[in-house]
C-alpha cells in the first residue's frame, strides 16, 4: 500500500508550507542585506548569494559581505538574528528531510537521520502550534534583518590593505 499523503492533518501540511515560505522569505532579505553590502544591483547579488546553496553558505556570505566595508565583525544585531535564525533552521531541515512518520495525538513524529551528528538519529516531536510558532520568530528575525541598521556600516575610502 502506498503511503498516502492525507494521514498527515491538514493543518500540519499548512503550518508546514507557511514555515518554508517564511524562511525562504527569510533567506531571501539575506541576499537583500548582501547586495547592499556589497552596493550590487540585485539581480547580480541574486546570482553570486544563490550560487552557493544551504543556509551557512549564505550565512558566510553575508558576513564576508559586511566584512569587505571595513567592518571588524558583523554588527552585534546581525550576529543575533544569524544565530537565532541557525536554531531554525535546524527545525526547517529536520522537517524538510526527515520522515514524516505518523501522528500521535497532537503531535507530528518525524525521523531525522543525521550522518554528521552523534546522534545520528532521532524522532523529532512536533506540534501544529511549534511549526507556527517558529513562523512566527522567522518572520520577527527577516522585518529586522530588513531593518537597514543591521547593514548601516561605513565604507572604507583607503587602499586594500591600509590601515584607513
Amino acid at each position: 500500500m502506498a503511503f498516502k499523503l492525507t494521514r498527515i492533518p491538514d493543518a500540519f501540511i499548512t503550518a508546514f508550507g507557511t514555515f518554508v515560505i517564511a524562511f525562504s522569505k527569510f533567506e531571501y532579505a539575506m541576499a537583500s542585506q548582501f547586495a547592499k553590502a556589497l552596493d550590487l544591483p540585485f539581480q547580480k547579488a541574486l546570482v553570486v548569494f544563490y550560487s552557493i546553496s544551504g543556509f551557512a553558505g549564505h550565512r558566510d556570505l553575508l558576513k564576508a559581505a559586511i566584512a569587505s566595508t571595513g567592518a571588524h565583525e558583523p554588527p552585534q544585531e546581525l550576529l543575533d538574528i544569524m544565530t537565532a535564525a541557525e536554531e531554525l533552521n535546524t527545525m526547517r531541515n529536520d522537517l524538510v528531510h526527515g520522515n514524516w512518520l505518523e501522528v500521535r495525538g497532537k503531535e507530528l513524529c518525524i525521523s531525522v537521520a543525521k550522518p554528521k551528528n552523534k546522534a545520528r538519529t532521532y524522532i523529532l516531536r512536533v506540534t501544529v502550534t511549534d511549526i507556527e510558532t517558529a513562523t512566527d520568530k522567522i518572520a520577527d528575525l527577516t522585518d529586522r534583518l530588513y531593518d537597514t541598521s543591521v547593514i548601516a556600516v561605513p565604507r572604507r575610502s583607503g587602499k586594500h590593505g591600509s590601515k584607513d
